[in-house]
This record gives C-alpha cells, structure tokens and sequence, in this order.
C-alpha cells in the first residue's frame, strides 16, 4: 500500500489574526477591530509567497465591509435624529 503526501498549503498567522479581527469588528470591537483587520490583512498579504492567502482576504473584505456598515448606520442615525428634533420644535 503506497501513501503519497498532500499538498497541504501553510497558513499565514497574520491572516488568521485578520480574519479573527474583523469578525471581532463585528461584535465588540466595531471600528478599531476592522481597520486592525485592514492592516493585518495587507500585512500577510505582502508575506511570501507559498502560504495561502484567503484567510487575509476575507479578512480584509470582513474589515471594509463593517467599516461601510458602521458609516451607513451613523449617517442614518444623525439624519434621523435630526429629522426627528425638526418634527418636534414644529
């Protein structure tokens, strides 16, 4: 019975740090987890090659992805706030 060796790719630790930060942006670390995921994404994107990179991807997606949410959401807030105080004093 012969066995043959897989080609079993390494995984870039500040790829997992990325990814494990953005999902951490999207629970108690809402903007300071996500640009951490940004930066550590592109980190382990400029490793060399040889170590595989979808975990720093989607790091780096998951981190943009809640940075846009928290912006949306704040404009939304401010603008109903405001339209709210208006309808009030009227």
């Amino acid at each position: 019975m012969e066995y043959t060796a897989y080609n079993i790719q390494k995984r870039s630790y500040l790829g997992i740090t990325s990814l494990l930060l953005s999902l951490a942006g999207f629970t108690i670390l809402p903007v300071v987890g996500s640009i951490a995921a940004i930066l550590t994404g592109g980190a382990a994107l400029k490793e060399p090659a040889g170590q595989d990179d979808s975990f720093a991807k989607a790091g780096i997606f998951l981190g943009w992805l809640n940075l846009v949410l928290c912006v949306v959401l704040t404009v939304v807030a401010v603008l109903s706030m405001i339209i709210f105080t208006a309808r009030i004093s009227m």
